[in-house]
């Protein structure tokens, strides 16, 4: 081997043992931190006898019986479906607006670039948005506009006007200079 591999491979395994040895240091404090609370956590235990705790703090009885707790269970249930759909929704919207945030970042100096992403971005909105629609329509008897519906139609007329108001700027400016 060269001299230049030599310093090149000893570099490379420097390098490699910092990266492990800052990762093992960083995962022990992690793993001191968690036997910490698992050890405060079995002091609390023994100390405040924390079943009884569990059994009279957090668990609430309702006066209707076993028929009236099933059904505030079952308005729970209705409330985690509804954040669940809108999560479910979001995240593929977030992830592409992610990837095209980093599709921006890498072709920062090119402009038609830039307005493709812009315009891609904009169309996956309003087709999701119509994918929403059309899915809410089908499931609901009733054709009254959810809450989320409202939402985005407000979202939507108030991106249009801000839109406008950024562009009119912009073209004053333009015409200004």
């Amino acid at each position: 081997m060269t001299p230049e591999e030599v310093a090149a491979v000893s570099s490379t395994g420097l390098g490699l043992f910092e990266d492990v040895a800052s990762k093992i240091v960083f995962l022990s404090i992690l793993l001191g931190i968690y036997s910490m609370a698992y050890c405060v956590s079995l002091y609390i235990y023994f100390k405040t006898k924390i079943l009884e705790l569990l059994k009279y703090g957090l668990i609430v009885t309702l006066p209707g019986g076993v028929l009236e707790q099933r059904v505030a269970t079952e308005s729970q249930l209705t409330v985690y479906n509804k954040i669940h759909a809108w999560l479910t929704n979001f995240i593929p919207l977030i992830a592409d607006t992610v990837i095209v945030w980093r599709a921006w970042a890498v072709w920062m100096d090119n402009t038609k670039v830039k307005w493709t992403l812009l315009l891609l971005i904009l169309a996956d909105i309003a087709f999701r948005a119509w994918l929403h629609h059309k899915s809410m329509s089908s499931i609901s008897i009733r054709r009254k506009q959810t809450q989320g519906e409202r939402i985005l139609l407000l979202l939507i007329e108030s991106g249009a006007i801000y839109m406008l108001v950024q562009l009119n700027q912009a073209f004053t400016l333009f015409v200004l200079w």
